[in-house]
């Protein structure tokens, strides 16, 4: 059972009611009563159960009437909490950094690496109205070249892995070998389209000897 959070800003000391539509659509997917948190006035969360995964809008109700919330939120499977697109996009591509560090993995669609490391990078795509693209409808081809458009690695969909909008693969070796700016493209296969791209800078870090 997933227990799926979001949070949300509306005016503080109200009754609300959370009801999440996926998007496009006009049935009510869940509806919950959401909860003011207790120091951080106007900042509200509801809990919901084992929602499916997809896009969704999320409308605030004070009784029968709507408009006290709108927001737009990709929501996976999981037991997690999920924020607004308002709050975490802006960028068509922007990469998640891994549990535990302090390393910022994304400036715009640009990917940070470090020399000598293998470590798996997420990257979350939206469009340019910050709607997320359900990438499972694709099949996925992630190529990373060189500036002289040789190509270094092209990644098939086997070694990527997709949760709505938010793709994961792993840094290859030839990739992190050395000082590098790499560039990289993820595309659909069936058409060559190209989904977002950036590039890829790989820059030393200390290490032991």
């Amino acid at each position: 059972m997933a227990t799926q959070t979001i949070e949300f800003n509306a005016t503080t000391g109200l009754t609300i009611t959370a009801k999440m539509f996926l998007v496009g659509s006009d049935t009510i997917a869940g509806s919950v009563s959401a909860t003011e948190k207790t120091n951080h006035k106007s900042r509200y969360t509801a809990a919901f159960t084992d929602l499916a995964a997809g896009n969704y809008l999320l409308a605030g109700f004070v009784s029968s009437t709507g408009g006290f919330a709108n927001e737009k939120y990709t929501i996976t499977a999981t037991t997690a909490t999920f924020y607004p697109f308002s709050e975490t996009s802006g960028t068509t591509a922007s990469v998640i950094g891994e549990s535990g560090t302090t390393i910022d993995r994304v400036t715009g669609t640009t990917i940070a690496a470090f020399v000598g490391e293998t470590t798996a990078v997420s990257v979350s795509v939206t469009d340019t109205d910050g709607v997320a693209v359900d990438l499972s409808s694709y099949t996925l081809e992630l190529i990373i070249e060189a500036s002289d458009t040789a190509d270094v690695e092209v990644i098939a969909a086997g070694s990527i892995t997709v949760a709505v909008n938010v793709f994961t693969f792993d840094l290859p070796g030839t990739v992190t070998a050395s000082e590098k700016l790499w560039y990289w493209a993820l595309r659909d296969t069936a058409d060559a389209t190209v989904l977002c791209h950036g590039v890829i800078e790989v820059n030393y870090a200390a290490k032991s000897d």
